[in-house]
């Protein structure tokens, strides 16, 4: 019989989810999505440390565990920013041997969230016929695509890109300079924003960060002539499975259409063939998201899409439930 638990031990709970994405994930080369409903290692690295931060206490509440009775984790419902949306993450050896295991987790949200907002949001890989049905026998529907998930072999060959004359390639073992990276990051992502205010650096606070495989496009020279940093990626290696995610990705608004980004991209590819990688991921907003175009380029083998499901909160002036 599956229970289910809150989080009470942080650290050993979540090291065991560190463990249940790594021992979920698919190799490959079968021709299968990688990752249950889209969460991996690094994407849970990511929310511990730019989401939890936020509100750390209301996240840990909403984080809600599913076990066997011998301890094992089966499941777990997970919330990237509050009052959002929910993700379901099973194991699908369990999910099959306990059928109903998805909507317990689904009705338990309903029925424990707080009642603010107007509609119910979660995902579903495209191919899970199984969740799909569930979903929809619950009252939600299909709202469109989420994200893609590009998968790249490395053993097929990309040559690498040469950069205008005068760039260079630096890692963060050689420059040193997160706080740099992190203003770079957000004049990427949040342009609206003074980038003097972007907050201080955390990426190296995540377990798998290698500042060997933190990479920046440097300018022939920026502000009183020093090399300034113009596009990112960065990999990250999961040693258990030999696969690897490269996140972020992007390029300065002024600097784009140059292939800045692409030539990064490779250089962390080579980087993580180096080290014997084979398998390595990147996610993506949905088409028609424009970098969609550089992750098409780069021949992914494998294209995994998330579909968004939504579903009217009817408690959502306060009714009771």
């Amino acid at each position: 019989m599956i229970h289910d638990t809150a989080v009470a031990d942080r650290q050993n709970d979540f090291d065991q989810i560190w463990e249940f994405l790594t021992g979920t994930h698919r190799p490959a080369g079968d021709g299968q999505p990688p990752w249950v409903n889209g969460w991996s290692f690094c994407r849970f690295e990511s929310w511990l440390v730019f989401s939890a931060p936020d509100d750390p206490a209301a996240l840990f509440d909403r984080l809600h565990l599913w076990r066997t009775p011998e301890g094992r984790l089966a499941g777990f419902t997970i919330t990237e920013g509050l009052d959002r949306d929910f993700h379901v993450v099973t194991d699908p050896e369990l999910r099959e041997a306990e059928p109903t295991l998805e909507g317990t987790i689904v009705s338990w949200v309903e029925r424990t969230w707080p009642a603010e907002g107007e509609t119910w949001v979660t995902y579903a890989d495209a191919a899970d016929t199984p969740r799909h049905a569930l979903l929809n026998a619950l009252g939600y529907s299909p709202d469109g695509p989420s994200e893609t998930m590009h998968t790249y072999d490395l053993e097929h060959p990309r040559p690498a890109l040469a950069l205008p004359s005068g760039y260079s390639i630096s890692s963060a073992a050689e420059d040193g300079d997160l706080h740099e990276r992190s203003r770079l990051i957000s004049r990427i992502f949040h342009p609206e924003r003074d980038p003097r205010t972007a907050p201080a650096p955390v990426s190296q606070n995540k377990r798998s960060y290698d500042p060997d495989l933190d990479l920046v496009v440097r300018t022939p020279g920026g502000r009183q002539g020093v090399p300034t940093p113009v596009a990112t990626a960065a990999g990250y290696i999961n040693a258990t499975n030999r696969t690897a995610e490269i996140e972020p990705v992007g390029t300065h608004p002024a600097f784009r259409q140059r292939g800045l980004a692409r030539a990064v991209v490779l250089a962390v590819f080579q980087r993580l063939r180096d080290r014997g990688i084979r398998w390595v991921h990147i996610a993506s907003a949905p088409e028609p998201a424009v970098s969609n175009r550089l992750y098409t380029s780069l021949e992914p083998a494998l294209q995994q899409h998330t579909i968004r499901w939504t579903k009217p909160r009817r408690n959502w002036e306060g009714l009771p439930r």
